[in-house]
Protein backbone atom coordinates (compact mmCIF):
# COMPACT_ATOMS: atom_id res chain seq x y z
CA UNK A 1 0.00 0.00 0.00
CA UNK A 2 0.66 3.16 -0.69
CA UNK A 3 1.73 6.14 1.97
CA UNK A 4 -1.39 8.13 0.75
CA UNK A 5 -3.66 5.10 0.93
CA UNK A 6 -2.23 3.86 4.38
CA UNK A 7 -2.79 7.19 5.79
CA UNK A 8 -6.62 7.38 4.59
CA UNK A 9 -7.10 4.27 5.82
CA UNK A 10 -5.72 5.11 9.50
CA UNK A 11 -8.08 7.96 9.64
CA UNK A 12 -10.47 6.03 8.01
CA UNK A 13 -10.58 3.25 11.07
CA UNK A 14 -9.78 5.73 13.80
CA UNK A 15 -13.51 8.29 12.71
CA UNK A 16 -15.31 5.06 13.89
CA UNK A 17 -14.31 5.51 17.44
CA UNK A 18 -14.27 9.39 17.82
CA UNK A 19 -16.94 11.50 18.45
CA UNK A 20 -16.32 14.67 16.41
CA UNK A 21 -17.14 15.58 13.00
CA UNK A 22 -14.42 16.95 11.51
CA UNK A 23 -10.69 14.73 11.85
CA UNK A 24 -8.44 15.62 14.36
CA UNK A 25 -8.96 13.12 16.89
CA UNK A 26 -8.91 10.46 14.26
CA UNK A 27 -5.71 11.92 12.99
CA UNK A 28 -4.21 12.18 15.87
CA UNK A 29 -4.87 8.19 16.65
CA UNK A 30 -2.92 7.75 13.16
CA UNK A 31 -0.16 9.44 14.11
CA UNK A 32 -0.24 7.57 17.23
CA UNK A 33 -0.43 4.39 15.73
CA UNK A 34 2.35 5.49 12.61
CA UNK A 35 4.81 6.37 15.90
CA UNK A 36 4.07 2.86 17.24
CA UNK A 37 4.56 0.52 14.31
CA UNK A 38 7.69 2.95 13.24
CA UNK A 39 8.99 2.09 17.18
CA UNK A 40 8.40 -1.49 16.59
CA UNK A 41 9.59 -1.96 13.02
CA UNK A 42 13.36 -0.53 14.55
CA UNK A 43 13.13 -2.75 17.49
CA UNK A 44 12.46 -5.76 15.39
CA UNK A 45 15.38 -4.40 13.00
CA UNK A 46 17.70 -4.30 16.42
CA UNK A 47 16.56 -7.48 17.42
CA UNK A 48 17.44 -9.57 14.85
CA UNK A 49 20.39 -7.57 13.83
CA UNK A 50 21.25 -8.27 10.70
CA UNK A 51 22.72 -5.18 7.68
CA UNK A 52 19.60 -3.52 8.13
CA UNK A 53 20.49 -0.11 6.42
CA UNK A 54 18.92 -0.17 3.50
CA UNK A 55 15.83 -1.89 4.88
CA UNK A 56 15.25 0.84 7.60
CA UNK A 57 15.81 3.76 5.46
CA UNK A 58 12.80 2.43 3.28
CA UNK A 59 11.13 1.76 5.86
CA UNK A 60 11.44 4.98 7.97
CA UNK A 61 10.91 6.70 4.47
CA UNK A 62 7.61 4.99 4.14
CA UNK A 63 6.61 6.36 7.99
CA UNK A 64 7.58 9.85 7.37
CA UNK A 65 5.45 9.93 4.13
CA UNK A 66 3.08 8.51 5.80
CA UNK A 67 2.76 10.90 8.82
CA UNK A 68 3.21 13.65 6.37
CA UNK A 69 0.07 12.81 4.67
CA UNK A 70 -1.86 12.13 7.81
CA UNK A 71 -0.84 15.94 8.73
CA UNK A 72 -1.91 17.06 5.53
CA UNK A 73 -5.27 14.85 5.02
CA UNK A 74 -8.60 17.15 4.37
CA UNK A 75 -11.60 15.72 4.38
Amino acid sequence: MEPKETAKELIRKFRKHTYEPVNTQAKQCALIAVDELESKTLSLLKYFNEDRSEFEAIELDFFQKVRAEIVSYEN
